[in-house]
């Protein structure tokens, strides 16, 4: 069974620190896959220079929990760099092609209303298009009023963790 992590990491100087969200069957495996990931990167010797200074967590119990995660298919899902400054956190990776979705959100938006479209959704593709992915995210939650009108792009935006519905019970 394939569960969400949350897996801090640590640049000794700090400018690399961060958190990568992974889906895996176990932590272990979430270890594994982060270290691979993060030494994939040019940067990311600084970021991983040990399994045992990744600090591992169930995803739900971590300070990102609200982000809501695809788990099913594993790997990594979200990067986060943090920051010295607030917002404390920023998205550096974002586990689908940002182009793919940018498509298809362009093409489900491009024929509502009467083929004029939805301008927040393209403003919301225009910053996924800039891999700019936490203004993206903030236009999804800021503008969520105006897209819950149109249930195919509210299905895409739940499918990548940029939609949150909130339990009123």
């Amino acid at each position: 069974m394939l569960r969400a992590f949350t897996v801090k990491h640590w640049d000794p100087e700090g400018a690399g620190s961060g958190c990568t969200v992974v889906v895996a069957s176990s932590e272990r495996m979430a270890r594994l896959v982060v270290i691979e990931y993060l030494r994939s990167k040019p940067e990311g010797y600084r970021q991983c220079q040990s399994a045992e200074l990744l600090e591992v967590e169930p995803h739900e119990d971590s300070h990102l929990s609200a982000e809501s995660v695809d788990t099913s298919e594993p790997g990594v899902k979200l990067e986060y760099r943090m920051l010295g400054e607030a917002p404390f956190e920023e998205i550096v990776f974002f586990g689908f092609s940002e182009e793919d979705l940018a498509e298809e959100l362009d093409r489900l938006q491009s024929g509502e209303n009467q083929g004029r479209g939805v301008s927040c959704v393209r403003t919301l593709i225009f910053y996924l298009r800039r891999k700019e992915f936490d203004k993206a995210k903030a236009v999804a939650r800021n503008e969520s009023d105006k897209i819950r009108s149109y249930p195919e792009i509210v299905a895409v935006l739940k499918r990548v963790g940029f939609w949150y519905e909130l339990s009123w019970t």
